[in-house]
């Protein structure tokens, strides 16, 4: 019983501290993200397999925008539901600490590198932009 009201007090202990530390690296702005920027990409149909891993490249290169919090890319899951639209070929998810840094990095030469060289391979591209609540 005593044990148990032991471990009760530091696993409390711990939660409190880990509550406080995430909270304080949100007021330091260290790894928070309030914008999300989602894009999904229709390549075109004649696009071969080598103008897709340069277009994976592309995507790599991305993620070095000075910016940008975190980024990810992949391809569809296939999930077979209703509700899910598995007809994109790439979807990137790039997190911003604010809407400023988005901004910065729809600016940034990288980005806009990116869009010259390889908007010749997507026939459609779609973006969802989203500010998170606290």
């Amino acid at each position: 019983m005593k044990r148990s009201i032991l471990f009760s007090f530091i696993l409390m202990g711990i939660l409190t501290l880990s509550c406080n530390n995430k909270k304080q690296d949100m007021q330091d702005g260290q790894n928070e993200t309030t914008f999300v920027h989602t894009v999904f990409f229709w390549l075109n149909d004649t696009a071969s397999e080598a103008e897709k891993l340069a277009f994976e490249s592309g995507l790599e290169i991305l993620g070095t925008v000075p910016s940008i919090g975190n980024y990810y890319y992949g391809l569809p899951a296939g999930t077979p539901r209703d509700v899910v639209d598995n007809s994109y070929d790439y979807a990137l998810i790039v997190h911003f600490p604010n809407a400023e840094a988005q901004d910065e990095y729809q600016e940034h030469e990288i980005h806009l590198e990116f869009i010259d060289k390889y908007q010749h391979l997507w026939k459609h591209v779609k973006v969802y932009d989203t500010i998170l609540e606290d």
